[in-house]
């Protein structure tokens, strides 16, 4: 009977341990193969997100720039992590890049601040993931990917130019509400010249050289020349001649905050 009971004693044991390994094989299983998978879907949703939001703002930004009602736009970070993942909540950074545009003239020089609103993506797993920048009317990945259509720098014969003030330098794992409002009302006068146009940008020279492929002289637009400057430590520089003639130049201003 006392053999039996040790017996039984130490298989009691054995099965316990046997459990406990089991588990412990389970839940490495999950946090190692199967919580990454979850994590990355979780991560490319909150992107996807992201991206929407910032077509969103780029609109937005147009909308207040041509009507002057204030609009109000949010931006969502948040991240609906598995269970077992961490670390949680990875915070996401929004900021702007100083930019100028200038249209000479006449004799005249017009300064338009531009700023670009930059996104950067900060993942736990999904590193495949862009930033993406609004810049002159646009939204971007990376240097090359534009996402929105050109809203029209330079449309034939028309010049226009939406500043965007303020500043953003914050990173965040939750929402941002962003706030647009206009500075400056629409500003038009027609002119006749040959004026140039410099603007900073991320995009590189290859994607603004197609992008204004149709626009230069050899194929029937007005622009002569095309000149691109790298810089390393702030945003790039684009200068675009333009042939004489009558052109309508359009700017106003719209300033963004918390």
């Amino acid at each position: 009977m006392i053999q039996y009971s040790q017996d039984r004693g130490q298989s009691n044991l054995l099965g316990a341990i046997l459990l406990v390994a089991i588990a412990i094989i389970f839940f490495s299983i999950y946090v190692t193969q199967i919580v990454p998978i979850f994590t990355s879907s979780a991560e490319y949703s909150t992107y996807k997100g992201v991206d929407t939001d910032m077509k969103s703002i780029n609109d937005s930004i147009s909308e207040v720039a041509s009507s002057g009602i204030q609009q109000t736009e949010t931006i969502s970070f948040n991240t609906d992590y598995p269970f077992f993942q961490f670390p949680k909540h990875q915070s996401q950074s929004l900021y702007t890049d100083s930019a100028t545009t200038t249209i000479e003239y006449n004799s005249t020089t017009v300064n338009v601040q531009s700023n670009i609103l930059n996104y950067e993506p900060e993942y736990s797993v999904n590193d495949q993931s862009s930033p993406i920048h609004i810049e002159n009317g646009m939204v971007v990945r990376t240097t090359s990917e534009i996402v929105t259509p050109d809203q029209g720098v330079i449309d034939d014969t028309t010049i226009s130019v939406t500043g965007v003030s303020g500043s953003f330098n914050t990173a965040d794992s939750t929402n941002i509400s962003i706030r647009i409002q206009q500075t400056e009302p629409m500003f038009s006068t027609t002119v006749t010249d040959d004026p140039e146009l410099t603007l900073h940008t991320k995009l590189s020279e290859e994607t603004w050289r197609d992008q204004l492929a149709e626009q230069k002289t050899e194929n029937g637009g007005h622009i002569t020349n095309i000149d691109y400057q790298e810089y390393s430590d702030s945003p790039n520089q684009l200068e675009i001649e333009l042939e004489e003639n009558t052109y309508t130049i359009k700017t106003t201003k719209v300033n963004i905050s918390r």
